[in-house]
């Protein structure tokens, strides 16, 4: 095989790759969009008593509101949006952890998970297949 015959299946590989990224994402960001006007229209703001006339200093939400008192957010109005905000912080931090795990797995920190050496060396082809490449 030669050299430019390589570069060609490579590319072509990784164009492969770019296109069937793109066609994931593209309905995944779809969904965000959806997601985004569907969440402004069933899930309620938080509405602040912020006078109209407030000096910027004013426009602190801490004046107004305990973030970390859910009496707070219930006073707000906005308690099915505390309660989602949770509920995907949990998902994220899952997450996370779950893709830490992951790495880690793959790193081989787990200590079970070892490399065992060979107690013999292989035994060479008999006859070496066309399709492979020679250096």
């Amino acid at each position: 095989m030669t050299r430019n015959r390589k570069r060609q299946d490579l590319l072509g590989d990784l164009q492969l790759r770019r296109r069937s990224l793109e066609l994931l994402l593209l309905p995944l960001a779809c969904l965000l969009l959806l997601g985004g006007a569907l969440w402004e229209l069933l899930v309620p703001d938080l509405t602040l008593p912020i006078p109209f006339n407030a000096m910027p200093e004013a426009f602190n939400p801490w004046l107004y509101m305990n973030p970390w008192s859910f009496a707070a957010w219930h006073d707000g109005g906005a308690t099915a949006t505390l309660i989602t905000q949770i509920v995907l912080a949990i998902i994220g931090l899952g997450m996370f952890v779950g893709v830490v795990g992951w790495v880690m797995y793959a790193a081989g920190f787990e200590p079970g998970r070892k490399l065992k050496q060979r107690l013999t060396d292989p035994a060479p082809l008999e006859r070496v297949p066309d399709n492979l490449a020679k250096a």
